[in-house]
Formats: structure tokens, C-alpha cells, sequence
């Protein structure tokens, strides 16, 4: 919901500033804010992988085992 509503509004920043720029996309790297919102944004991207294989590196390192990857559910007890 919060895209459909600053999605438009991010394009017209997006337009207005290439077109002060000239067409230069290299606008959008020229100050210490964009490169902080940027490496925001891969972080953001990639903390997900990153936390899933040291979450399997630490339950091994401990030698348990993964709950789902054997099938096995370890809430539920045989009857």
C-alpha cells in the first residue's frame, strides 16, 4: 500500500532530477546521503540470506538439526 502511494511520487523526483541533471544518471551518487540510503537498501536485500546461513552455521556448529529441512516436525511426538 505504501508503494502505491510514493511510488508516484519517487518518479517524479526521479524525472526532475535527471532532467536538472541533463540526463546524467551519475546525480543520483553525488552526495553521502545516497550512498548511506544505497547501502541501506543492500543490506536490507541481503540480510535475509546472511541471517539464514549464520542461523544453519550456529544450529551446526551445535550439532542440531535444522527444523524443516529433514521433514521431520519437532513440535509433534509420535502417538
Amino acid at each position: 500500500m505504501l508503494a502505491l502511494i510514493l511510488g508516484p511520487i519517487g518518479e517524479k523526483g526521479l524525472r526532475r532530477s535527471l532532467a536538472l541533471s541533463g540526463g546524467n544518471p551519475a546525480i543520483l551518487f553525488s552526495t553521502p546521503v545516497c550512498w548511506v540510503l544505497i547501502a541501506l537498501c543492500v543490506f536490507g536485500i541481503l540480510s535475509p540470506i546472511l541471517m539464514n546461513r549464520m542461523e544453519k552455521k550456529a544450529v551446526e556448529q551445535a550439532g542440531g538439526d535444522i527444523p524443516g529441512e529433514t521433514g521431520d516436525d519437532p513440535v509433534r511426538t509420535p502417538d
